[in-house]
C-alpha cells in the first residue's frame, strides 16, 4: 500500500473512531457499561475480568507493532521513543496489569470484543502516524517539545501505576465491598488512573 492509499485509509479509520466516539458518548449517558461494579445480567455470556483484560488490550501491542513496522519514519531517534513509549504502556496493561487484578467479576464477551475492535484500531492510528505519516525528520530528542511530551508521559504512566497500586491495596483489605480511596492522586481526583492514561 503506498503512502496516499495509506493517509486515505488513516483519515477514514480516524473519523470513524471521532464518529464512534460521540455516538458512546451519548449512549453512555443513558446505559452504564455493562463491565467492573455496573456487571450485570442480560449482556449474554461472560468471561473472568482477567482474561478479558488481557484479550481486550493484546491486540493494541500487535496492531501498533504491525503499522508502525517499515515506516518511512523509522529511521529517526523521536519516532522510536514514541513508539518505545505506546509499547511501554500497552505491554503493562495488556501482560502485567491483568495478573495484579483481585476481582473476581465476570465481564460480558460483547464488551471484550468492543474493547478489541477499538483497541486495535487505536494501536493502528497512533503507528501510522508515527511510523509513516508524521514528519520527525528534524526534531531532536532534545528539542523542548520531545522533552516535554517525554516529561508528561512519565508523570502520567508514574501516576497511572501508583493509582493502580493503592486501588489494589484498597481492595487487598477489603471483602470485595466498594470503598473510597485517599492520597495521591486521589486527592485532587477522582480517578487518577484514568488521568495519567490521558
Amino acid at each position: 500500500m503506498g503512502e496516499v492509499e495509506l493517509a486515505e485509509m488513516y483519515d477514514r479509520v480516524v473519523w470513524t473512531l471521532v464518529g464512534l466516539g460521540a455516538v458512546v458518548a451519548i449512549l453512555l449517558c443513558f446505559i452504564s457499561a455493562p463491565y467492573g461494579r455496573h456487571t450485570r445480567d442480560g449482556w449474554g455470556p461472560t468471561v473472568s475480568a482477567r482474561f478479558a483484560w488481557i484479550i481486550k488490550e493484546t491486540p493494541t501491542v500487535f496492531a501498533f507493532t504491525f503499522g508502525f513496522w517499515g515506516g518511512t519514519q523509522m529511521q529517526y531517534a523521536v519516532p522510536k521513543l514514541l513508539a518505545g513509549m505506546y509499547l511501554l504502556h500497552y505491554v503493562y496493561r495488556s501482560w502485567i496489569y491483568p495478573f495484579r487484578l483481585r476481582t473476581q467479576k465476570r465481564t460480558p464477551w460483547l464488551v471484550v470484543f468492543l474493547g478489541v475492535a477499538f483497541v486495535t484500531a487505536n494501536g493502528w492510528v497512533n503507528a501510522v502516524w508515527i511510523g509513516h505519516l508524521g514528519d520527525y525528520a528534524d526534531l531532536a530528542l532534545t528539542h523542548p517539545r520531545v522533552l516535554v511530551g517525554g516529561a508528561v508521559f512519565l508523570l502520567g504512566y508514574l501516576l497511572n501505576q501508583h493509582s493502580d497500586a493503592t486501588l489494589r491495596n484498597l481492595r487487598a483489605r477489603r471483602s470485595g465491598d466498594y470503598a473510597i480511596p485517599h492520597g495521591g492522586g486521589f486527592r485532587w481526583v477522582s480517578s487518577p488512573g484514568y488521568l495519567g492514561e490521558i
